[in-house]
C-alpha cells in the first residue's frame, strides 16, 4: 500500500485537506496492483476512464480487454520494466481504451511507483490514471470513493506520478505544498517555494496575469483558464490551469487545490490547424478556376473564390449559406444540389467535361460550358465532411469545337451527294486516315498506313500510283496530283476504279506534313462489259472458295459425329457408374450405418449414464450424420441419372407439399409465409419439390434468433431478351418464368455465391448450423436439369433472395 513507504521529508499537505478532493479536482483515478495475489483494485474515475462496470477487485488478464490490442504489448512491456530492479518500480504507459461497457475510446495514461521489499523485487504498484485525449466532458460521480491513500506525505509521492503541477495555496496565497511536476517546472527543491507568497514567488508581472483569475477562486467559484508562461528552461510554454477552492464547513475558502497542465503541444496543434486553414482558404480564394467548398450534410458554401461567387450570381451572401437556399429556381438548380448530395453520401469524386449551365454572366444571358470536378474530402477517421468543387469556363472552347464539328458536318454532306471519299495523310508517320466509303471501297480500316491502302491497288497500276504520289512531293511540284486506278477490296474481293485528286501541305519550313485529298468512284464510267466479265470471274472464284470450304465442313462434320458418338459411350458408363454408386449409397453403405446405430442403441440401453454414455451419443449422431450424407449425396446424383419424366407440373401444389412437410418447424419458429402467384410448366415434380424444401428449409434454418422468419415466394415472366448479365441457362427459350425464395435471415457475403452451390460448401460450421453443404448444389442440379438457371443476392444480417429462371 501505499500508506507503507518510509515518509519523507517533503512538505505536508495543509491539515484538514482531504485527499480525496484532491484527486477529484485534478480528475486522477487511483489504483493499486498487488503483485503477489494478481489483483487489481481501482477507484470510480479509473473504472469510469477504462470503461470498466466491474466491482473491484479483477486480474490483470481483465484490464487488457478493455485495452485496444495494438497497444497491449506496451503494457505488458511497462509491467515488465517496473518488475526490473534497476527501474526503481517506476511504471508509466499511455494507450487507448476499448471502450467495452461505455462504447468511448480514450487515451489513458498510467503512472505509479512500486513498494520494493528488502531484496529490492517489487511486490506492489500504486499510480494515478489521467485522461489525456478526452472523449467526453468530464464525469465526476458525487459518491466516488477513493482507495486507502495513507498518510499526506504518501500522497504527494503519488501526485508526483501525475504529469502536471500539482500545488495547494492557503487562504493568504502561500505555497503549501507542490509535486514534483512543480519542482521540475519553476527549478526548486521540495521546501523552496513553502510559505511564498504567489505574487513574492512569481513576481508582479506574471502575478498581474495570475491575480484576477485567484480572486474570482478565492471568491468561491472554480476557475480554469490558459496562461502563457515560461518553464525553467526559459522557454514559454501554454499552461492550462485550474483553481478549485478548498471550503471548510462553513463554506469559507480556506485554500486552492491547483491543477496545471502543459498544453503547448495542443497549441501548436491549434495554431498549425489554422495555418493550414490559412493557406489552404488562400489557394481557393486566389485559384484562376471557379472553386467552392461546400461543408457537412447540408452542404454549407464555407469558401467561394470570385468565379464561382460570379458563376452562382448572387454576390458574396451565399457564404455561409447552403446551396440548398442558395440553388432554388430551376430543376438545372436542384439536380445540381443532388449532384454534390450523391457525391458527399456516395465518397466518390464525379468528374465531367463540357457541362453546359444556363447562367448570366456580365449581363449576358447564355448557355456556359464548364470542365466540372466533384471531389469528397474525408477527416482523419475517414468519413466525408465536405465538398470540393472546381469548375473550369471553357464555353470559348466548346463553341469552337461545335463550329468545327457544324463545318466538318456541312462538308460530310457536300461529299454524301456527290458520292465522294475523302482521306488524309501525316507525311511523317505515314499514318492515313480515310472516310467511311473509302474505308469501305478499300476494305481497310478507316486508319492504317499508307503501304496497307497500297496494297489493295491493282497490280498493273500499283507502280504508276506510286509514282505519280511520290512525283508530288518534289521540288517545284504544285502538291496536286489526279490518278485513276483499281483496287480490289481486302473484305470483299469487288473491284472499283477510282479518281483519286490530292494536295500536298507544307509548312512554314517547306516540309511536307500532311495531304488532304478526295476520291470519287468512277466504276460505272467503264465498258459494261468489262464490269460484267469481273463479276463473273469473282463469282467464279466465291464458288471455287466455298466449294473448298463445304469439303472442309464435310470433313469437320464427319469428325464431329465420331466425336459425339464416343462421348456418348463415355456418358452410357458413366451414367452406368453413377446407378452402380446409388446402390452402394443406398444398400451397401447405408446397412453398415443401421447396424452401427441399432448395436449403439443396445449399447446405451446397458451404458446409459457416464462417460461411455456420452460417447455412444457422439457416435450415434456421427452415424446419423453420415447416414444424411450418404442420402443426400444419392439425391445428388439421382439428378443426373433419373430419366427425363417431363408433365405438366403445378408450382402451387409443389409449394404447398413442401409446407407441409415442413410444417413442425414453421409452427416453432413462427415463420411467416407469403406465398405469390405460381405458374404451373413442364418438369419433374419430383426435382422440383427437392428444389423448393431445400431453399424453404434453408430459410427456416438460417434465420436470426431475434426475428421471426419471413419467407417470400413469388413468381413472374421474363423474356430471354430481358435475362440479367450473367444469367445463362442451360435451355433457350423465348420466355422465362423468374421465380424468387426471399427471407430476412441471416444473409452472407456475396463474395460466396459461386461457392454456395458446389458440393460439400459451407459457410458456417457444424456446431452453428447442421447440414452436409449438398442441398444447393442439389438445387443447382435441379434447376439445370429444368433447362433453367440458379443465383442468389445477399448482405449480412440482411436476409437472401435466391432468384431461379426456368423456360416457360
Amino acid at each position: 500500500m501505499i500508506g507503507s513507504h518510509t515518509p519523507s521529508n517533503k512538505p505536508s499537505l495543509p491539515k484538514g485537506l482531504d485527499i480525496h478532493f484532491v484527486v477529484t479536482a485534478a480528475e486522477l483515478g487511483v489504483w493499486e496492483f498487488d503483485l503477489k495475489t494478481n489483483q487489481l483494485y481501482l477507484d470510480e474515475r479509473c473504472r469510469y476512464l477504462l470503461g470498466i462496470a466491474q466491482e473491484n477487485p479483477i486480474s490483470y488478464d481483465q484490464l487488457l480487454q478493455f485495452i485496444q490490442p495494438d497497444d497491449r504489448t506496451q503494457m505488458n512491456q511497462a509491467l515488465l520494466g517496473a518488475l526490473n530492479s534497476q527501474s526503481g518500480g517506476h511504471y508509466e504507459v499511455t494507450f487507448r481504451t476499448q471502450g467495452a461497457n461505455d462504447s468511448l475510446v480514450r487515451t489513458v495514461r498510467l503512472q505509479g511507483r512500486g513498494q520494493l521489499t528488502p531484496e529490492d523485487q517489487t511486490v506492489q504498484l500504486v499510480g494515478v490514471a489521467q485522461e489525456l485525449a478526452q472523449q467526453l466532458p468530464a464525469h465526476k460521480p458525487a459518491d466516488r470513493q477513493p482507495l486507502a491513500l495513507g498518510n499526506p506525505p504518501a500522497a504527494l509521492e503519488l501526485f508526483d506520478t501525475v504529469p502536471a503541477m500539482i500545488f495547494y495555496l492557503d487562504a493568504q496565497q502561500r505555497y503549501r505544498s507542490y509535486n514534483e511536476g512543480f519542482r521540475n517546472w519553476f527549478g526548486v527543491s521540495e521546501s523552496e517555494a513553502i510559505g511564498q507568497t504567489v505574487r513574492e514567488f512569481l513576481g508582479e508581472v506574471a502575478y498581474q496575469k495570475a491575480e484576477p483569475h485567484l480572486a474570482i477562486a478565492y471568491g468561491g467559484q472554480p476557475e480554469r483558464y490558459e496562461l502563457l508562461a515560461p518553464s525553467r528552461m526559459k522557454v514559454e510554454r501554454w499552461l492550462s490551469i485550474v483553481y478549485i477552492p478548498h471550503k471548510n464547513a462553513l463554506g469559507e475558502v480556506i485554500g486552492l487545490v491547483v491543477h496545471a497542465t502543459d498544453i503547448t503541444t495542443n497549441k501548436q496543434t491549434e495554431q498549425a490547424l489554422r495555418q493550414s486553414e490559412a493557406r489552404f482558404r488562400s489557394l481557393v480564394e486566389e485559384a484562376p478556376v471557379a472553386t467552392c467548398l461546400f461543408v457537412g450534410r447540408n452542404l454549407v458554401i464555407d469558401i467561394a473564390n470570385e468565379p464561382m461567387i460570379t458563376f452562382l450570381g448572387q454576390g458574396r451572401s451565399i457564404l455561409n449559406q447552403s446551396i440548398r437556399d442558395v440553388l432554388t429556381d430551376s430543376d438545372a438548380d436542384q439536380a445540381a444540389v443532388a449532384l454534390l448530395d450523391g457525391v458527399f453520401s456516395s465518397g466518390e469524386s464525379y468528374v465531367r467535361t463540357g457541362a453546359p449551365a444556363r447562367l448570366t454572366l456580365n449581363g449576358l444571358p447564355g448557355t456556359y460550358y464548364f470542365d466540372l470536378s466533384l471531389k469528397p474530402l474525408r477527416n482523419e477517421d475517414g468519413e466525408v465532411y465536405a465538398v470540393l468543387e472546381t469548375a473550369v469556363d471553357i464555353t470559348g472552347q466548346e463553341i469552337a469545337r461545335q463550329v468545327v464539328e457544324e463545318r466538318e458536318a456541312t462538308l460530310q454532306s457536300i461529299f454524301d451527294l456527290a458520292e465522294l471519299g475523302s482521306y488524309s495523310i501525316e507525311v511523317a508517320t505515314g499514318r492515313m486516315t480515310k472516310s467511311i466509303r473509302v474505308a469501305q471501297w478499300y476494305g481497310l480500316p478507316e486508319v492504317t498506313d499508307v503501304a496497307t491502302s497500297f496494297s489493295v491497288i491493282g497490280e498493273p497500276d500499283r507502280q504508276r500510283v506510286s509514282q505519280v504520289y511520290t512525283d508530288a512531293f518534289q521540288p517545284g511540284a504544285t502538291g496536286f496530283y489526279q490518278v485513276e486506278y483499281t483496287v480490289v477490296s481486302a473484305t470483299s474481293g469487288q473491284s472499283r476504279v477510282l479518281r483519286t485528286n490530292g494536295q500536298v501541305k507544307w509548312d512554314s519550313a517547306g516540309l511536307a506534313v500532311r495531304v488532304d485529298g478526295s476520291v470519287l468512284d468512277i466504276t460505272g464510267q467503264r465498258a459494261l462489259q468489262v464490269a460484267l466479265e469481273e463479276q463473273v470471274r469473282q463469282r467464279t472464284e466465291e464458288l471455287t472458295t466455298l466449294n473448298a470450304a463445304l469439303a472442309i465442313s464435310n470433313e469437320e462434320l464427319a469428325a464431329l459425329n465420331q466425336k459425339l458418338a464416343e462421348t456418348n459411350g463415355l456418358l452410357s458408363r458413366s451414367n452406368d457408374n453413377l446407378q452402380t454408386f446409388a446402390y452402394i449409397a443406398s444398400h451397401d453403405l447405408q446397412e453398415p450405418l443401421r447396424k452401427i446405430q441399432q448395436f449403439g442403441d443396445l449399447l446405451k440401453t446397458r451404458y446409459a449414464e457416464g462417460e461411455e454414455g456420452v460417447y455412444l451419443e457422439r457416435m450415434q449422431s456421427a452415424a446419423s450424420r453420415m447416414s444424411t450424407l450418404i442420402k443426400d449425396l444419392l439425391n445428388y446424383s439421382r439428378m443426373a441419372t433419373q430419366p427425363d419424366a417431363r408433365t405438366l407440373v403445378s408450382l402451387p401444389t409443389i409449394v404447398d407439399q413442401v409446407l407441409t412437410t415442413l410444417e413442425f418447424t414453421i409452427q416453432e419458429t413462427g415463420a411467416q409465409i407469403r406465398l405469390g402467384s405460381l405458374p404451373t410448366l413442364r418438369g419433374d415434380a419430383t426435382q422440383l419439390g427437392q428444389l423448393f424444401q431445400n431453399l424453404l428449409a434453408n430459410a427456416l434454418k438460417f434465420r436470426r434468433a431475434d426475428t421471426i422468419p419471413v419467407i417470400e415466394v413469388r413468381a413472374q415472366p421474363v423474356a430471354a431478351t430481358d435475362l440479367p448479365a450473367g444469367i445463362n441457362p442451360s435451355r433457350v427459350a423465348l420466355q422465362y418464368y423468374c421465380i424468387e425464395v426471399a427471407d430476412n435471415g441471416i444473409g452472407f457475403d456475396e463474395k460466396y455465391v459461386d461457392r454456395i452451390f458446389q458440393v460439400f460448401q459451407r459457410l458456417h460450421g457444424k456446431s452453428e448450423y447442421g447440414g452436409t453443404g449438398i442441398g444447393l448444389a442439389i438445387c443447382e442440379k435441379v434447376v439445370a436439369n429444368h433447362g433453367g438457371a440458379i443465383t442468389a443476392t445477399s448482405q449480412l444480417g440482411q436476409g437472401a433472395t435466391f432468384t431461379i429462371y426456368l423456360p416457360a
